[in-house]
């Protein structure tokens, strides 16, 4: 009977997966992902939401900044060099044309004061916010038997009317007596 050794099969099969993972490292490497508009960075100040964009190659012509309803709105176009056509392009990382971006805002932005700069292909807006609303503090008043802590007068409590049927069958509506054996004005 014949003995066959798996130790040198083993070797084969750990060979090929990395040359499997070595062919994949490599399309993928060459495969990115390109957004067609720019990554921000948004930062919470005390005072205001700060937010930064990356716009190389944008020139301010060619933007639009807008603010409305709780959003802000960031258009614009990426202009690629003129007279090359797209046939010749070996690899395109940069996108081209129209882009628009909705950024949804947090409550409390004063919308009418929203400020922006551009220098060196850094965008910079500003959304200062609104002070916050002071805390206001509600008094609790104990009330007894129908009688306010506070000044000491007599406050009808609401209670639905009674039905009383007579004894001929015919029916009234009575409102309750006030608390504490007070009499009802009609």
């Amino acid at each position: 009977m014949a003995i066959f050794r798996w130790g040198n099969a083993w070797q084969a099969v750990g060979d090929f997966e990395q040359e499997v993972d070595h062919l994949l490292a490599s399309v993928l490497q060459g495969l990115r992902v390109v957004r067609q508009y720019p990554a921000v960075n948004l930062y919470d100040l005390p005072d205001q939401l700060l937010l930064t964009a990356e716009l190389p190659g944008i020139r301010l012509e060619e933007l639009d900044i807008s603010v409305s309803e709780g959003s802000l709105t960031l258009k614009g176009r990426h202009i690629g060099p003129e007279n090359v056509p797209d046939e010749v392009f070996r690899r395109q990382e940069r996108p081209r044309g129209k882009w628009q971006r909705i950024l949804k805002l947090p409550e409390g932005i004063r919308e009418d004061e929203v400020s922006a700069q551009f220098a060196n292909g850094v965008l910079l807006i500003r959304l200062p916010k609104h002070p916050p609303k002071p805390v206001r503090q509600i008094a609790v008043t104990a009330v007894a038997d129908g009688v306010s802590a506070r000044d000491g007068h007599q406050e009808m409590i609401a209670t639905p009317a009674r039905r009383i049927v007579s004894e001929q069958g015919s029916a009234a509506m009575t409102q309750p007596p006030l608390a504490q054996g007070g009499s009802h004005a009609d």
